[in-house]
């Protein structure tokens, strides 16, 4: 995911990219904290989100969407935060001299958080970044400034089309200069476009063993370079044009999104700590994962992560940004890759088929053992007919 706001200098202090593969498509979460480095608050951050959602979605639906879910950091027994440890999600803390100091009227409501997290390069040290909760919070379709500004219908298909959605998460209480600010959103999504084929053909493969799906999860900046090119091209698209939609209407839609939005004036998102954790718990092959551009492994790569309930799960790892990687070399673009793979389904019948095939050859042997009984009984029988009239014969 990419956090942008036209004409606002954000600073991503923290984000955790949790991806957990469902079948062939995904359930993401994004842990943010981000602080505002602009003279002007900010009532609004816009999410670019790299999976088609239907215009019409909610709570985690078939079809998916992206939900807010801020509020659940402060409840460390949810599942959702299985992976901190008692001690390490801290509420109710004072700021330290010299940090952000909230303004009054926001006392009743406001939290100052923390999360101890391990520091990448020092895994035996903790990290403590820290930041305000607020509720009020709301996800919308894309919408730069008033109402008006909201994407069409068939804006949004043609980004659907493309593969993109955009939202626009509402602050009831804008972040102010300097203010770190705490965030965490939710999406689910279906099929990705890469495994896209006809549900019959799906199964006859995953039957036999030849199916896999591949998984791509590309950085911030490269989402960006991704969108424009889609963008700037898409009145080319086949099938485009069943949305009646014509290239003036696909040039307005890259003037709001890029011209104006992502790449507008004075508009920056700087990201200093970037992590990527993915969950394969779900695919029972996983193939040797790869990764290109200004990132690198955490740990061995593949890891075991503990639980607070004293469970375990394997994730995927990898670091990036500015305090992560001494210098770019991409340009802080990076992506990684994977492919998954299930079981072939005829392997589950096996075992079944085992045991029919040897009830059915014991079925078999006791029907050759009576065959063979059959006909001995005949064979005798037909032998002792003429011993029988021979001897009534001697003795006439």
């Amino acid at each position: 995911m990419h956090l942008f706001c036209p004409g606002r200098k954000l600073q991503i202090d923290y984000a955790s990219e949790s991806i957990t593969l469902v079948g062939n498509g995904s359930e993401d979460r994004l842990d943010i904290l981000v602080t505002n480095h602009s003279t002007s608050p900010v009532d609004r951050i816009h999410v670019l989100y790299p999976h088609p959602v239907p215009t019409k979605w909610g709570l985690f639906s078939e079809v998916g969407g992206l939900l807010d879910a801020t509020e659940t950091w402060v409840n460390p027994t949810l599942h959702i935060n299985r992976f901190f440890r008692e001690g390490e999600l801290l509420t109710h803390l004072e700021p330290n001299a010299g940090e952000f100091t909230e303004p009054s009227g926001r006392n009743a409501i406001s939290q100052y958080f923390a999360v101890l997290l391990c520091n990448p390069f020092k895994v035996h040290e903790k990290i403590a970044y820290r930041g305000w909760i607020l509720p009020g919070s709301y996800i919308t379709t894309f919408q730069l400034t008033d109402e008006r500004s909201k994407l069409t219908k068939s804006e949004w298909k043609l980004l659907r089309k493309l593969g993109w959605s955009i939202f626009t998460v509402h602050f009831a209480h804008p972040i102010l200069p300097q203010e770190p600010r705490w965030m965490r959103l939710r999406g689910i999504n279906g099929m990705v476009k890469n495994s896209a084929i006809l549900p019959l053909e799906r199964s006859l493969r995953k039957m036999i063993g030849i199916h896999s799906d591949t998984h791509e999860i590309a950085g911030p900046i490269d989402l960006v370079y991704r969108l424009d090119e889609h963008l700037s091209t898409a009145a080319f698209v086949t099938g485009v044009t069943q949305y009646s939609l014509l290239p003036l209407k696909v040039a307005d839609l890259h003037d709001r999104v890029i011209k104006r939005g992502i790449k507008a004036e004075n508009t920056e998102t700087v990201y200093k700590d970037y992590r990527i954790n993915i969950f394969p718990k779900n695919h029972r092959i996983v193939h040797e994962p790869s990764f290109w551009g200004d990132i690198l492994p955490v740990g061995a790569l593949i890891n075991s992560l503990k639980t607070n309930s004293g469970g375990a799960e394997t994730a995927i790892q990898w670091k990036a940004g500015l305090g992560n990687i001494e210098s770019f070399s991409n340009n802080g673009m990076f992506y990684t890759r994977i492919r998954t793979s299930d079981i072939p389904t005829v392997i589950y019948a096996l075992p079944w088929l085992a045991l029919v095939g040897t009830l059915f050859e014991q079925f078999l042997n006791r029907m050759l053992v009576i065959l063979v009984l059959v006909l001995l009984i005949i064979l005798c029988s037909w032998r002792r007919k003429p011993r029988i009239q021979e001897l009534t014969d001697l003795r006439r």
